[in-house]
This record gives C-alpha cells, structure tokens and sequence, in this order.
C-alpha cells in the first residue's frame, strides 16, 4: 500500500489498542510499590511508577501477563518480578 494508507492503517490500530486501555490512578498503594521498586531495583522514578501501574493492574500477579516496554533497564526488572516482557525488538520472553 501506499504511505497514506499505511498510517492510516497505523491510526485505526493505535484507536483501537487505546480504547481498550486501563489507566491507573497514582493511589498511596501505587506510590508505595513505585518507591520500593526504586529501593529494590535501583530504578528510575518514570520507569519505577511504569511498572508498579502495571503490577496495581494485575493485582500484583504478573504471572502470564505481559509488559512492553522500550528501555533493557525496566524490561529486566519486569522480568525479574514475573512478567513476560515483550520489546521492540524481542519475543515475550519465557
């Protein structure tokens, strides 16, 4: 197809995926696991608050539930607390 048609394509896609997404609200208990990811894993306060949304969305049960993201540093930390990671240039990992 053509460039137009791709983004788009692209456009509908994201529509889609953003409808069907959950926001987290910044509750204490979600300040509270952001802070001990940051004295656990050393990470940064966007990446820690990242990941604590999404083990706040799971009920803190990562098992099978997978989490995206760009950066290696949080990727292996999301994997070190049980999720499946998928990247930008990876599979879910196993």
């Amino acid at each position: 197809g053509t460039a137009p048609e791709a983004v788009a394509s692209l456009s509908s896609d994201f529509t889609r995926l953003f409808l069907q997404c959950s926001e987290m609200q910044p509750t204490q208990h979600l300040r509270d696991l952001s802070t001990t990811l940051i004295d656990r894993f050393g990470l940064r306060i966007a990446d820690s608050l990242h990941l604590a949304s999404a083990l706040c969305w799971c009920q803190e049960k990562p098992f099978e539930r997978v989490f995206f993201c760009l950066d290696g540093e949080i990727a292996n930390t999301a994997r070190q607390v049980g999720f499946d990671v998928l990247t930008e240039t990876s599979k879910i990992s196993e």
